[in-house]
């Protein structure tokens, strides 16, 4: 990371400001560790400044709300600006479902708005912070046999993940910079910073994985909690691929962003839990309790859904197509501009549901129950009444 000022003149004069700017490089890592290694990349991070005698009120920033850059090998890579005055804020993020899986990119010269300078010395300190969510493994070596089940593999690839801060592996995955100004004549003091490493040692791990390897259970709770993990909120962003958590009690648990593609869930509890932009596609959720569960932008194509609760879930943007959604509940669940083309849904209940701007293209209808549904037009409803929908008075 390089954060470089420049200050702005008015003229031939200097004023008192100076346009910041960010310069960003994403690649893959290898990090050899207790005998093996394991190579690492990144889907997005958070940059945090703290401005010192200065303040970037939003309207002098570059980006506000949301927008999408990309690099010369056209990478995709949302932005999202927010924070105050004096500690603004930026969140950059690999598009979902993009391809390569990580950021594979170098971000030049990104300008990230003009500071105002208040009175000298003035400061910025910059911190780009990477969360366990957006570190992805994409190869390990040595470190575990490859015969494991999808159940150890995740709970082991999950701990990995989250050590690689907390051992202070290299390269770090915090970056820090400080930019002084004593004047605006010359040129700022520039200084780099790490935090202080964790006395978390490589044997520990290579005990907790030991532990995790020998367990003789698959039940993926237990192999969490035998592994230091929170089932309910360590697995934010997580491969979850194949994993068997059938009846397993997930509720309320912070899994946005997984990788659930293919897994089985039948009969799990995941009500209240946060799946937003979690990809389930292929997976088996038959029976499955998912009310009030954020399924935001989630995909779901080709899913299981039979017998599910979906009651008061939200269902924004979520991919839908050619799901199995026979006798499911969607009673009150936000379906607004999702994808349900090609999806079945006989027998499958949708009182008070939100269906604003959401594509039944194909979709089997039939007996399955209509009540005090939005964003349905008159055509719309006639089109499934003659499929065979049944609309219950009001």
């Amino acid at each position: 990371m390089e954060l470089t000022g420049i200050p702005a003149r008015t003229g031939a004069a200097l004023s008192d400001r100076i346009d910041l700017y960010l310069t960003l490089h994403f690649d893959e890592a290898w990090q050899p560790l207790i005998g093996g290694r394991f190579k690492f990349g990144l889907t997005g991070g958070q940059l945090k400044l703290k401005l010192e005698n200065g303040q970037m009120p939003e309207q002098s920033r570059q980006i506000h709300g949301n927008v999408q850059l990309f690099d010369e090998n056209s990478t995709a890579c949302q932005v999202t600006g927010s924070g105050t005055e004096t500690e603004p804020c930026w969140v950059f993020a690999l598009k979902p479902l993009a391809s390569p899986p990580v950021l594979k990119a170098e971000i030049k010269n990104f300008r990230l708005g003009t500071l105002q300078v208040k009175e000298m010395p003035c400061e910025v300190r910059g911190v780009f912070e990477v969360p366990p969510a957006c570190v992805r493994l994409t190869h390990v070596e040595g470190l575990w046999p490859h015969d494991i089940s999808p159940n150890k593999h995740a709970v082991l690839e999950r701990k990995l993940v989250m050590s690689i801060d907390d051992l202070q592996l290299k390269p770090n995955l915090s970056r820090a910079v400080v930019l002084q100004y004593n004047s605006l004549e010359v040129s700022p003091h520039w200084s780099s910073y790490q935090t202080e490493e964790s006395a978390v040692s490589s044997a520990e791990l290579e005990t907790l994985i030991q532990q995790v390897l020998a367990a003789k259970t698959d039940d993926f709770v237990e192999l969490a909690n035998i592994a230091g993990l929170n089932p309910l909120s360590d697995f934010a962003g997580a491969n979850l691929q194949g994993t068997n958590l059938n009846a397993a009690n997930l509720a309320g648990a912070h899994l946005a962003g997984a990788n659930l593609r293919g897994s089985l869930l039948n009969d799990a509890d995941l009500s209240e839990a946060d799946l937003s932009l979690a990809n389930f596609a292929g997976a088996d959720l038959s029976g499955a309790l998912l009310s009030d569960a954020n399924l935001q932008d989630a995909d779901l194509h080709r899913c299981a859904l039979a017998l599910v609760s979906l009651s008061g879930a939200n269902l924004k943007g979520a991919n839908l197509r050619e799901a199995n959604l026979s006798n499911a509940n969607l009673s009150d669940a936000d379906l607004s501009d999702a994808n349900l083309a090609g999806a079945d849904l006989r027998h499958a209940g949708l009182v008070l549901t939100n269906l604003t701007g959401a594509n039944l293209a194909g979709a089997l209808v039939q007996e399955a129950r209509f009540k005090k549904d939005s964003g349905l037009s008159e055509e719309m409803e006639a089109d499934l009444k003659r499929r065979g929908a049944i609309f219950e008075e009001l």
